[in-house]
């Protein structure tokens, strides 16, 4: 497969996904905080809220704001295991 197959592929995946749906992510990507947590989680995978919000340089309760919104767009998930959320 080439570069460009590969391109084309994509473009083809990003077409099939509804308007209103592309939306929907660009709206919860739209502050650069969050893109910023989506990138932190993509290149480091699984973490805390707290070692997260460390990472971010931002408090545990900007990121609960921010996390509310990627996780209800779908873009993120969380999980919690005792006192603690990731």
């Amino acid at each position: 497969m080439s570069i460009d197959d590969e391109r084309d592929r994509d473009s083809d995946e990003s077409r099939n996904i509804r308007p209103e749906r592309q939306a929907e992510i660009f709206a919860a990507l739209a502050d650069p905080l969050r893109v910023r947590f989506v990138r932190e989680l993509a290149d480091n995978g699984e973490c805390s809220g707290k070692t997260l919000a460390s990472r971010l340089g931002i408090s545990l309760a900007l990121l609960s704001h921010h996390s509310k919104i990627l996780v209800a767009s779908g873009l993120v998930r969380k999980r919690k295991a005792g006192q603690t959320t990731y």
